[in-house]
């Protein structure tokens, strides 16, 4: 549902597979406060980073003030305090709640409930993690575009209920084959501009953490490309700035967003 499926690997990755990629990367990149360790999956599925790595893994961590991983919030076990044990800067755990629509969520086939997500964070909290969440913005089988800000209200809701740092929206793709399948059927439709706008605003305005939009390729749902440098810039600022901006119009598609 976001793209990120393409990078999966059907196989596991060796202890020094994983090391020299990080140690590649940390080569590459220029010098950084924060990281985060991407591995499109969970981090502590043990199938995907064995905790036989962390050994050789931790020593590349320890001058970073920020380390970010994803995770299931039905793998939030022990492990992750042993990890977390092991480095000198703050931890973050990005979930991926998806939807507090828990009919939307079942039919995901996430793995997990509302309540399991609940008692991942509260684990969190007690090894001082802290907790980054992902929502998709009109996931599949989601009715119509005031269901869909309905249920991203709820989640932010849900989200402060849960202590909650940071809430990451994040506008559902439809580019998987199972995914064309389902808007075939009438049971997905990928969300445009407005309704990305709309969620986003819906974030800033109930959520009482960081809101952050995933700017990633959101020029695919536009439908003007004259609207969409400024739309970004605009979605940028709002990112940092954390205050919603009133969308000005558009002299080329009339839809509200730019005034050129």
């Amino acid at each position: 549902m976001c793209d990120l499926w393409k990078n999966t690997l059907p196989y596991s990755n060796s202890d020094q597979d994983i090391i020299s990629q990080v140690t590649f990367a940390l080569d590459k990149l220029e010098p950084t406060d924060w990281i985060k360790l991407y591995n499109s999956g969970s981090f502590f599925d043990q199938k995907a980073i064995n905790k036989s790595s962390w050994p050789a893994l931790l020593p590349h961590l320890n001058t970073f003030e920020r380390i970010i991983v994803e995770n299931h919030p039905k793998l939030t076990q022990p492990e992750v305090l042993h990890f977390r044990s092991g480095l000198p800067g703050e931890f973050e755990i990005a979930m991926g709640l998806e939807s507090a629509n828990e009919e939307i969520l079942k039919r995901l086939n996430k793995g997990f409930d509302l309540s399991d997500f609940r008692r991942a964070c509260e684990k969190l909290h007690e090894w001082d993690v802290l907790i980054r969440a992902f929502v998709l913005i009109n996931p599949p089988f989601t009715r119509n575009a005031k269901e869909s800000l309905k249920d991203i209200e709820k989640s932010c809701l849900l989200c402060n209920e849960c202590g909650v740092q940071t809430l990451s929206l994040i506008p559902t793709r439809g580019d998987s084959e199972y995914m064309k399948i389902l808007e075939k059927d009438d049971q997905f439709q990928e969300p445009n501009l407005e309704l990305i706008d709309k969620a986003f605003q819906v974030g800033l305005n109930y959520f009482s953490g960081r809101t952050l939009l995933d700017l990633w390729d959101i020029s695919k749902f536009a439908t003007c490309k004259l609207c969409i440098p400024n739309q970004v810039k605009r979605f940028s600022e709002m990112n940092r700035l954390q205050v919603f901006q009133e969308p000005l119009s558009c002299a080329s598609c009339n839809n509200s967003n730019f005034t050129f």
